[in-house]
């Protein structure tokens, strides 16, 4: 399942690693500047 969330808060990355966990591709979507990180986006291939 292809999902993608808008947003990066806490919240939305919280839904994300739950869809991840059941094997979902996530993307999340936001306007927020990353604090660290990798500056990967969620479901990037390796």
């Amino acid at each position: 399942m292809n999902t993608t969330i808008i947003g990066t808060g806490e919240k939305a990355r919280g839904i994300a690693s739950r869809l991840l966990a059941v094997g979902g591709s996530v993307t999340l979507s936001g306007t927020e500047r990353e604090r660290g990180g990798t500056g990967v986006p969620a479901g990037a291939p390796p």
